[in-house]
């Protein structure tokens, strides 16, 4: 068998994911109509959330339509992001949320990525559901059955045994670490997979440490970048709430934070 040409091979994958945003909601307006051959956007199209009829006020209306988002907030109120509430969404069997607005134009930095590089507009989560469930099907493949951050308690850290890319990596002698964004200190990633990797934590740093190795040419062959997801947020989390209903320890930050987290990492990188 020949062996893979690796001239044009990677040496280097980082990845950086945020939190809870729809596609239309952040990119939905990228492009103006017929500035690309195909682009699936939310222009000219009739787009809105149900309302259904026994909704107590605005039922009258039939839905909300999307519109331009007035701040970088939106939407505000968080509209649930739990496996019900996604199930209440696409099926209607409680009063759907207010999801409208798209942030295309406001988002200078993720935009000027997306027009720059590739867009994936047919892209949609694994799970209709929460963060811990998406971040470990990111990672594994699987989240063991679990649907909800953590419910019950207990179930990622100590029952979630998937195998995940990082032990992969390990076995093909490649390396890997996490990179988590000040002022956070506990990895969730590290959390979400911890039945497999309570002894690796030598592998999580902050993104300091991630910035001296791209200046130094030391970074692994993997890094995984992890906003602030808990406290000081820039993970561009919806307000209310963040990962824990009823948990907030500070009003979470507007996509600012966020553009701020990406541009910084795409320019020292």
């Amino acid at each position: 068998m020949t062996a893979p040409d690796r001239s044009r091979a990677l040496d280097h994958v980082v990845v950086v994911m945020f939190e809870n945003r729809s596609f239309d909601n952040l990119l939905g307006r990228l492009y103006e109509p017929g500035e690309v051959p195909s682009f699936e956007d939310v222009t000219g199209k009739d787009l809105h959330n149900p309302i259904p009829p026994w909704a107590e006020g605005g039922a009258d209306r039939g839905g909300v339509p999307y519109g331009v988002a007035p701040d970088m907030d939106t939407p505000n109120p968080d509209p649930g992001e739990e496996y019900q509430h996604l199930n209440t969404q696409l099926f209607g069997t409680i009063d759907p949320p207010d999801n409208r607005g798209v942030l295309a134009e406001q988002m200078p930095v993720l935009s000027a990525l997306a027009r720059g590089f590739a867009t994936f507009d047919h892209w949609f989560c694994e799970v209709p559901s929460q963060t811990f469930t998406n971040r470990s099907f990111f990672h594994s493949g699987t989240a063991s059955g679990y649907v909800v951050n953590m419910s019950p308690i207990g179930s990622f850290p100590v029952h979630n045994t998937a195998e995940t890319v990082f032990d992969r990596l390990e076995a093909h002698g490649l390396t890997w670490r996490v990179y988590c964004s000040p002022p956070a200190r506990l990895p969730f990633t590290g959390l979400i997979h911890a039945a497999r990797l309570r002894d690796r934590f030598d592998n999580f740093h902050s993104t300091d440490r991630f910035f001296e190795d791209a200046a130094n040419g030391s970074l692994p062959t993997y890094s995984f970048i992890e906003p602030a997801l808990l406290y000081g947020h820039n993970d561009m989390h919806p307000p209310e709430d963040a990962l824990f209903p009823g948990l907030s320890l500070d009003t979470p930050s507007s996509m600012l934070g966020g553009e701020a987290l990406l541009a910084q990492l795409y320019d020292r990188a």
